[in-house]
């Protein structure tokens, strides 16, 4: 207890984002875009990211010609790694060349192109120079109410610390880094619009990729120091090998101009070696979203979120051996639900009122296990704009 008392639980973050980006409307080049991120916590991890990011455009035939590329930088240096007293560093460099040709006209909207991609940093990829495909089509016969698609958009992709701490914010401050590789991500499905009001989309999913990121609660370690992250409290990025197939059904409600009621249920099935298990990932998802707005005066949005059961783990202590775990043991988090409420009303130009509540089920765990989250909160106050004229 009085280890405890005397430990700082308090992981503090900052963030930092500059971007500039640029557009053109009479040129080949279409836009180029910079952007720096800059990330580091109270205990000294920094990371550095970079991106340069352009569009290029220009007809072909019937049809047009696009193309993108993106470079993109990534250094990340931890303190210490968690199970040695030596620093941990990463450097990770993506360069990404994509062509699609696009055609548009009457009933059939279709993309057609391949990306690759070539990255340094690691040897954690099966190879460094990827290729992927970048396809859409979609089909929406005149008259009919069912209009089919397909699309397969893959693509190599960087995990970052910034984003990873995003996502999981009880993330320890020293952790894995391996860029991602999805194969294929394709959809197949439907569209139908029984009328103006409904619409509905549902798709098949399905996928291979590398290095599919996940999250794993880390042991108890206090053999080299005693930081708050070593008590079996924070989570570390893991990577495997997955082939994924799904569902995705979602159906929009246009009740009027800015009014609608949308839901959206996913179910994945992940396929993975017999004896690994996706910590904390959920086989069921299921998003709402909702706005009614009268007169421009009253406004009042619902959105909310649904984890189903995941399998995470707990790494069992002994008094004998308080310095470290001794095994682990697996179980299953229940169903999790949070949902927020927000009510904004205008007052005149300048001011608006607001009133926004956020409800979740959480009684022991939240999203991730042991890591309970407000039951109610309820926020209220004023909004003030500004107006600039130049």
């Amino acid at each position: 207890d009085f280890l405890i008392a005397s430990i700082d639980p308090e992981i503090k973050r900052n963030y930092f984002k500059f971007r500039t980006s640029w557009d053109w409307f009479d040129s080949v080049l279409k836009s180029l875009a910079f952007q720096v991120n800059i990330a580091s916590d109270n205990f000294t991890t920094s990371e550095q990211q970079l991106a340069l990011e352009t569009n290029f455009a220009f007809p072909l035939g019937s049809g047009e010609i696009q193309a993108s590329s993106s470079l993109r930088g990534l250094n990340t240096a931890f303190n210490t790694s968690f199970f040695k007293d030596q620093q941990q560093e990463f450097t990770q460099g993506l360069g990404k060349v994509g062509v699609q040709w696009l055609y548009a006209k009457n009933e059939i909207k279709l993309k057609i192109g391949a990306g690759v991609s070539y990255f340094e940093g690691d040897e954690s990829l099966t190879s460094k120079l990827n290729y992927y495909p970048e396809l859409e089509f979609f089909y929406n016969k005149k008259g009919s109410s069912v209009a089919p698609y397909f699309t397969a958009v893959g693509g190599v992709n960087l995990n970052s610390y910034r984003e990873s701490a995003t996502y999981n914010p009880y993330l320890a401050p020293i952790t894995d880094l391996k860029p991602s590789f999805n194969k294929y991500n394709t959809r197949l499905g439907i569209r139908s619009s029984l009328s103006s009001v409904l619409n509905f989309d549902f798709g098949l999913l399905f996928d291979q990729v590398e290095n599919f990121q996940y999250f794993s609660r880390l042991p108890l370690n206090t053999s080299i120091d005693q930081k708050s992250y070593r008590f079996s409290n924070a989570f570390e990025n893991k990577f495997t090998e997955v082939e994924l197939y799904g569902v995705r059904a979602q159906i929009r409600i246009d009740l009027a101009k800015n009014n609608f009621v949308q839901f959206e249920t996913v179910y994945r099935y992940y396929n993975v070696a017999e004896d690994q298990v996706l910590w904390n990932i959920p086989a069921l998802q299921l998003n709402w979203k909702s706005q009614i707005r009268y007169k421009d005066i009253v406004t009042l949005s619902f959105n909310g979120e649904v984890w189903g059961d995941r399998t995470t783990n707990e790494h069992i202590i002994l008094s004998s051996q308080a310095t470290q775990s001794v095994y682990a043991e697996e179980f299953t988090l229940p169903l999790f639900l949070r949902s927020t409420a927000h009510l904004t009303i205008r007052l005149n130009d300048q001011f608006d009122a607001f009133l926004k509540g956020r409800f979740s089920n959480s009684e022991i765990h939240g999203q991730w296990g042991f890591y309970q989250e407000p039951s109610f909160l309820l926020l209220g106050g004023i909004t003030y704009k500004f107006d600039f004229q130049y």
